[in-house]
Protein backbone atom coordinates (compact mmCIF):
# COMPACT_ATOMS: atom_id res chain seq x y z
CA UNK A 1 0.00 0.00 0.00
CA UNK A 2 1.21 3.57 -0.96
CA UNK A 3 1.01 5.84 1.70
CA UNK A 4 1.68 9.58 2.65
CA UNK A 5 4.10 9.66 5.80
CA UNK A 6 3.71 13.05 7.97
CA UNK A 7 6.44 13.43 10.44
CA UNK A 8 6.06 15.87 13.56
CA UNK A 9 8.21 17.10 16.55
CA UNK A 10 8.40 14.07 18.32
CA UNK A 11 11.15 12.73 15.82
CA UNK A 12 13.45 14.67 17.26
CA UNK A 13 12.13 14.39 20.64
CA UNK A 14 12.25 10.73 20.26
CA UNK A 15 16.24 11.11 19.82
CA UNK A 16 17.35 14.36 21.94
CA UNK A 17 14.70 15.85 23.78
CA UNK A 18 17.22 18.57 25.17
CA UNK A 19 18.07 19.58 21.63
CA UNK A 20 14.78 19.30 19.72
CA UNK A 21 12.36 20.71 22.41
CA UNK A 22 10.99 24.21 20.88
CA UNK A 23 11.43 26.00 24.45
CA UNK A 24 15.03 24.45 25.04
CA UNK A 25 16.12 25.31 21.22
CA UNK A 26 14.44 29.27 21.62
CA UNK A 27 16.65 29.88 24.66
CA UNK A 28 19.94 28.32 23.68
CA UNK A 29 19.54 29.76 20.77
CA UNK A 30 18.80 33.65 22.34
CA UNK A 31 21.82 32.82 24.64
CA UNK A 32 24.18 31.85 22.22
CA UNK A 33 26.21 34.79 20.75
CA UNK A 34 25.92 33.07 17.37
CA UNK A 35 22.29 33.54 17.04
CA UNK A 36 20.74 35.92 19.62
CA UNK A 37 19.68 38.94 18.86
CA UNK A 38 19.98 42.39 20.22
CA UNK A 39 19.62 43.44 23.55
CA UNK A 40 16.88 45.97 22.44
CA UNK A 41 15.05 43.63 19.98
CA UNK A 42 15.00 40.24 22.06
CA UNK A 43 13.33 42.48 25.31
CA UNK A 44 11.05 43.61 22.99
CA UNK A 45 10.01 39.96 22.04
CA UNK A 46 10.47 38.63 25.09
CA UNK A 47 7.45 41.28 26.88
CA UNK A 48 4.80 39.87 24.35
CA UNK A 49 5.30 36.18 26.17
CA UNK A 50 4.22 34.73 29.23
CA UNK A 51 7.72 35.03 31.40
CA UNK A 52 9.86 32.22 33.32
CA UNK A 53 11.06 32.91 36.74
CA UNK A 54 14.45 33.88 35.30
CA UNK A 55 15.89 37.27 34.02
CA UNK A 56 17.44 35.28 31.34
CA UNK A 57 15.32 33.38 29.65
CA UNK A 58 11.47 32.78 28.86
CA UNK A 59 8.75 30.27 28.35
CA UNK A 60 8.45 29.88 24.72
CA UNK A 61 5.88 27.09 22.83
CA UNK A 62 3.96 27.60 19.76
CA UNK A 63 0.91 27.88 21.57
CA UNK A 64 1.64 30.82 24.00
CA UNK A 65 2.80 33.10 20.75
CA UNK A 66 -0.90 34.23 20.70
CA UNK A 67 0.19 37.53 21.75
CA UNK A 68 3.12 38.00 20.05
CA UNK A 69 1.49 37.22 16.75
CA UNK A 70 -1.23 39.86 17.27
CA UNK A 71 0.94 42.25 17.85
CA UNK A 72 2.94 41.44 14.77
CA UNK A 73 -0.13 41.81 12.36
CA UNK A 74 -1.14 45.15 13.81
CA UNK A 75 2.36 46.18 13.85
CA UNK A 76 1.70 45.36 10.00
CA UNK A 77 -1.31 46.73 9.57
CA UNK A 78 -0.81 50.09 11.00
CA UNK A 79 2.95 49.98 8.70
CA UNK A 80 1.45 49.22 5.59
CA UNK A 81 -0.78 51.77 5.87
CA UNK A 82 1.71 54.44 6.31
CA UNK A 83 3.79 53.11 3.48
CA UNK A 84 0.85 52.79 0.92
CA UNK A 85 -0.62 56.09 1.87
CA UNK A 86 0.01 59.78 2.09
CA UNK A 87 -0.82 59.78 5.72
CA UNK A 88 2.21 59.67 8.42
CA UNK A 89 0.66 59.35 11.61
CA UNK A 90 3.73 58.15 13.63
CA UNK A 91 1.67 55.74 15.43
CA UNK A 92 4.61 53.69 14.97
CA UNK A 93 8.31 54.45 16.23
CA UNK A 94 11.24 52.91 14.83
CA UNK A 95 11.02 49.53 16.72
CA UNK A 96 7.09 49.42 15.65
CA UNK A 97 7.60 49.58 12.11
CA UNK A 98 10.92 47.10 12.40
CA UNK A 99 9.18 44.57 14.64
CA UNK A 100 8.17 42.23 11.42
CA UNK A 101 11.92 42.07 11.08
CA UNK A 102 12.63 41.30 14.43
CA UNK A 103 10.14 38.25 14.64
CA UNK A 104 11.75 37.23 11.40
CA UNK A 105 15.02 37.13 12.73
CA UNK A 106 13.66 35.68 15.55
CA UNK A 107 12.34 32.64 13.65
CA UNK A 108 14.99 32.24 11.61
CA UNK A 109 17.82 31.88 14.54
CA UNK A 110 15.47 29.24 15.87
CA UNK A 111 15.05 27.61 12.79
CA UNK A 112 19.16 27.90 12.08
CA UNK A 113 20.00 26.51 15.32
CA UNK A 114 17.55 23.47 14.77
CA UNK A 115 19.15 22.63 11.33
CA UNK A 116 22.87 23.19 13.16
CA UNK A 117 22.42 21.49 15.75
CA UNK A 118 20.52 18.84 13.84
CA UNK A 119 23.38 17.86 11.22
CA UNK A 120 25.94 16.33 14.16
CA UNK A 121 23.47 14.48 15.63
CA UNK A 122 21.38 13.28 12.39
CA UNK A 123 24.84 12.19 10.95
CA UNK A 124 26.18 10.69 13.51
CA UNK A 125 25.11 7.00 13.63
CA UNK A 126 25.49 6.68 17.41
CA UNK A 127 21.46 5.62 17.85
CA UNK A 128 20.40 2.49 19.32
CA UNK A 129 19.04 -0.40 17.47
CA UNK A 130 16.01 0.53 17.60
CA UNK A 131 16.40 4.04 15.60
CA UNK A 132 18.48 1.90 13.27
CA UNK A 133 15.53 -1.03 12.82
CA UNK A 134 13.13 1.97 12.36
CA UNK A 135 15.18 4.07 9.65
CA UNK A 136 15.33 0.99 7.76
CA UNK A 137 11.90 -0.19 8.15
CA UNK A 138 11.00 3.15 6.44
CA UNK A 139 13.38 3.74 3.74
CA UNK A 140 12.62 0.04 2.50
CA UNK A 141 8.62 0.86 2.63
CA UNK A 142 9.14 4.14 1.20
CA UNK A 143 11.56 1.99 -1.84
CA UNK A 144 8.75 -0.49 -2.12
CA UNK A 145 5.37 1.56 -1.90
CA UNK A 146 6.79 4.81 -3.72
CA UNK A 147 5.22 6.61 -0.94
CA UNK A 148 5.64 10.37 0.44
CA UNK A 149 7.02 12.02 2.74
CA UNK A 150 6.08 15.61 4.57
CA UNK A 151 7.63 17.13 8.00
CA UNK A 152 6.50 19.89 9.66
CA UNK A 153 9.92 20.35 11.29
CA UNK A 154 12.67 22.57 10.66
CA UNK A 155 15.48 20.42 11.66
CA UNK A 156 16.71 17.83 8.72
CA UNK A 157 17.01 14.61 10.60
CA UNK A 158 14.08 13.17 7.70
CA UNK A 159 16.41 14.63 5.28
CA UNK A 160 19.91 12.90 6.43
CA UNK A 161 17.70 9.95 6.77
CA UNK A 162 16.64 10.16 2.68
CA UNK A 163 20.25 10.94 2.02
CA UNK A 164 21.42 8.12 3.51
CA UNK A 165 19.31 5.38 2.06
CA UNK A 166 19.46 6.73 -1.28
CA UNK A 167 15.88 8.58 -1.59
CA UNK A 168 16.74 11.43 -4.09
CA UNK A 169 17.74 9.37 -6.38
CA UNK A 170 16.93 7.91 -9.36
CA UNK A 171 13.22 8.96 -11.66
CA UNK A 172 11.37 6.67 -8.84
CA UNK A 173 12.36 8.70 -6.09
CA UNK A 174 11.26 11.99 -3.42
CA UNK A 175 10.86 15.05 -5.12
CA UNK A 176 10.97 18.82 -3.40
CA UNK A 177 11.28 21.02 -6.15
CA UNK A 178 14.69 22.24 -5.19
CA UNK A 179 17.21 22.01 -7.44
CA UNK A 180 20.53 23.15 -6.27
CA UNK A 181 21.55 26.47 -8.58
CA UNK A 182 17.22 26.33 -9.84
CA UNK A 183 14.49 28.60 -8.95
CA UNK A 184 11.64 26.67 -7.59
CA UNK A 185 8.63 26.64 -9.62
CA UNK A 186 6.12 24.65 -10.22
CA UNK A 187 7.36 22.76 -13.14
CA UNK A 188 10.46 21.66 -10.66
CA UNK A 189 8.06 19.75 -8.55
CA UNK A 190 6.23 17.45 -11.43
CA UNK A 191 7.34 14.37 -11.03
CA UNK A 192 8.55 12.01 -14.18
CA UNK A 193 6.19 9.47 -13.08
CA UNK A 194 3.13 9.57 -10.51
CA UNK A 195 2.83 6.38 -9.83
CA UNK A 196 6.33 5.66 -9.23
CA UNK A 197 8.10 9.19 -7.82
CA UNK A 198 6.87 10.82 -4.54
CA UNK A 199 7.24 14.17 -2.67
CA UNK A 200 9.09 15.24 -0.28
CA UNK A 201 7.14 18.04 1.13
CA UNK A 202 8.53 21.28 3.55
CA UNK A 203 5.13 21.68 4.85
CA UNK A 204 6.07 24.72 7.64
CA UNK A 205 8.89 25.45 5.59
CA UNK A 206 12.82 25.77 5.89
CA UNK A 207 15.46 28.10 6.89
CA UNK A 208 17.24 27.18 4.02
CA UNK A 209 14.69 28.78 1.52
CA UNK A 210 15.73 32.12 0.34
CA UNK A 211 14.24 34.64 -1.86
CA UNK A 212 15.88 36.57 -4.48
CA UNK A 213 16.14 40.36 -5.83
CA UNK A 214 13.62 39.11 -8.44
CA UNK A 215 11.36 37.35 -6.63
CA UNK A 216 12.66 33.93 -7.17
CA UNK A 217 13.34 31.10 -4.27
CA UNK A 218 16.10 28.91 -4.13
CA UNK A 219 17.52 26.60 -1.37
CA UNK A 220 20.97 26.91 0.42
CA UNK A 221 22.91 24.59 1.05
CA UNK A 222 23.23 23.88 4.66
CA UNK A 223 27.31 24.43 4.50
CA UNK A 224 26.02 28.08 3.34
CA UNK A 225 23.92 27.93 6.20
CA UNK A 226 26.95 28.65 9.26
CA UNK A 227 28.38 31.40 7.32
CA UNK A 228 24.69 33.13 6.78
CA UNK A 229 23.98 36.45 9.98
CA UNK A 230 20.38 37.17 9.39
CA UNK A 231 19.25 40.84 7.74
CA UNK A 232 16.23 41.86 5.77
CA UNK A 233 18.27 41.85 3.04
CA UNK A 234 21.38 40.08 2.84
CA UNK A 235 24.84 41.54 1.24
CA UNK A 236 24.12 39.12 -2.00
CA UNK A 237 20.58 40.79 -2.09
CA UNK A 238 18.99 37.42 -0.97
CA UNK A 239 16.09 37.60 1.36
CA UNK A 240 15.39 35.09 3.76
CA UNK A 241 13.46 33.92 7.00
CA UNK A 242 9.96 34.31 5.30
CA UNK A 243 9.25 30.89 4.69
CA UNK A 244 9.10 29.53 8.31
CA UNK A 245 5.62 28.96 9.63
CA UNK A 246 6.29 29.54 13.43
CA UNK A 247 3.47 30.57 15.01
CA UNK A 248 0.11 29.51 17.45
CA UNK A 249 -2.05 27.02 15.57
CA UNK A 250 -4.56 29.17 14.82
CA UNK A 251 -2.33 31.45 12.43
CA UNK A 252 -0.80 29.10 10.43
CA UNK A 253 -3.00 28.83 7.67
CA UNK A 254 -2.82 32.74 7.25
CA UNK A 255 0.89 32.09 6.81
CA UNK A 256 0.52 28.79 4.60
CA UNK A 257 -1.84 30.39 2.00
CA UNK A 258 0.54 33.93 2.52
CA UNK A 259 3.90 32.19 0.63
CA UNK A 260 3.56 30.84 -2.54
CA UNK A 261 5.63 28.31 -2.26
CA UNK A 262 4.38 26.71 1.15
CA UNK A 263 0.93 26.82 -0.32
CA UNK A 264 1.97 24.34 -3.53
CA UNK A 265 3.90 22.13 -0.68
CA UNK A 266 -0.18 21.80 0.66
CA UNK A 267 -1.79 21.74 -2.75
CA UNK A 268 1.00 18.79 -3.52
CA UNK A 269 0.16 17.14 0.14
CA UNK A 270 -3.80 17.05 -1.06
CA UNK A 271 -2.42 15.32 -3.91
CA UNK A 272 -0.45 12.86 -2.21
CA UNK A 273 -3.07 11.80 0.16
CA UNK A 274 -5.42 11.46 -2.85
CA UNK A 275 -2.91 8.61 -4.40
CA UNK A 276 -2.12 6.86 -1.02
CA UNK A 277 -3.90 3.71 0.87
CA UNK A 278 -3.06 5.33 3.96
CA UNK A 279 -2.25 8.37 5.90
CA UNK A 280 0.69 7.76 8.65
CA UNK A 281 1.28 10.56 11.14
CA UNK A 282 4.07 9.83 13.33
CA UNK A 283 5.44 12.31 16.33
CA UNK A 284 2.47 14.95 16.00
CA UNK A 285 0.98 16.48 18.50
CA UNK A 286 -2.49 16.54 16.79
CA UNK A 287 -2.96 20.57 17.60
CA UNK A 288 -2.17 21.54 14.53
CA UNK A 289 -5.57 22.15 13.76
CA UNK A 290 -4.57 23.22 9.97
CA UNK A 291 -3.07 19.76 9.46
CA UNK A 292 -6.36 18.01 11.01
CA UNK A 293 -8.53 19.80 9.18
CA UNK A 294 -6.54 19.52 5.18
CA UNK A 295 -6.00 15.65 6.10
CA UNK A 296 -10.15 15.30 7.28
CA UNK A 297 -10.89 17.34 3.92
CA UNK A 298 -8.49 15.28 1.68
CA UNK A 299 -9.05 11.73 2.99
CA UNK A 300 -12.11 9.47 2.10
CA UNK A 301 -13.56 6.58 3.55
CA UNK A 302 -11.07 4.21 1.20
CA UNK A 303 -8.52 5.44 3.45
CA UNK A 304 -6.47 4.21 6.58
CA UNK A 305 -5.07 6.78 9.16
CA UNK A 306 -2.23 5.38 11.42
CA UNK A 307 -1.39 7.33 14.13
CA UNK A 308 2.14 6.72 15.79
CA UNK A 309 2.64 8.81 18.70
CA UNK A 310 4.56 8.46 22.31
CA UNK A 311 2.45 6.55 24.67
CA UNK A 312 3.63 9.25 27.14
CA UNK A 313 1.05 11.60 25.64
CA UNK A 314 -2.08 12.07 27.14
CA UNK A 315 -4.11 11.28 23.53
CA UNK A 316 -5.99 8.24 23.67
CA UNK A 317 -7.92 6.50 20.79
CA UNK A 318 -11.18 8.53 20.90
CA UNK A 319 -9.29 11.50 20.71
CA UNK A 320 -8.03 10.85 17.24
CA UNK A 321 -10.98 9.54 15.88
CA UNK A 322 -13.12 12.00 16.88
CA UNK A 323 -10.83 14.45 14.98
CA UNK A 324 -10.98 12.10 11.74
CA UNK A 325 -14.48 10.32 11.87
CA UNK A 326 -16.01 12.45 9.66
CA UNK A 327 -15.04 10.62 6.50
CA UNK A 328 -15.44 6.76 8.39
CA UNK A 329 -11.83 6.18 7.94
CA UNK A 330 -10.78 3.20 9.26
CA UNK A 331 -8.27 4.39 12.05
CA UNK A 332 -5.14 2.44 13.76
CA UNK A 333 -3.67 3.87 17.04
CA UNK A 334 -0.48 3.09 18.25
CA UNK A 335 0.83 4.79 21.33
CA UNK A 336 4.73 3.43 21.69
CA UNK A 337 6.99 3.72 24.37
CA UNK A 338 9.44 5.01 21.51
CA UNK A 339 8.01 5.93 18.28
CA UNK A 340 11.39 4.20 16.71
CA UNK A 341 9.29 0.67 18.37
CA UNK A 342 6.91 0.76 15.07
CA UNK A 343 7.43 -1.08 11.84
CA UNK A 344 6.57 0.28 8.22
CA UNK A 345 6.21 -3.28 7.17
CA UNK A 346 2.68 -3.48 9.08
CA UNK A 347 1.75 -0.99 6.06
CA UNK A 348 2.73 -3.13 3.07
Amino acid sequence: MRSTIIFGNGLGMAIRPDIFSLNDCANKAMLSKDYSLSYDKLELIKACLPQSNTLDSFDFSEENMKELQEILFCCRRINGIETNTSVSCGWLNEHGKKFDEYMREFSFNIARYLVEYAVPVSQTRFFDEKYNAFEISLSEYIKASHSHLATLNYDTILYDMACRNNLFKGKKCLFDGLIKGKPFSNGSILRPDALKSSYYLHLHGSPLFYQNSKGEVYKYDRKDLKELQFSVEQANGNFCGSFLVLAPPEHKSAIINSSPLLLKYWHCLAEAIQESDCVVIVGCSGEDKHLNDYITTTINKKTNVYIVEWNGNSHDFNYWRDMYNSNNVKLFHYPKKSIFDFDFSILY
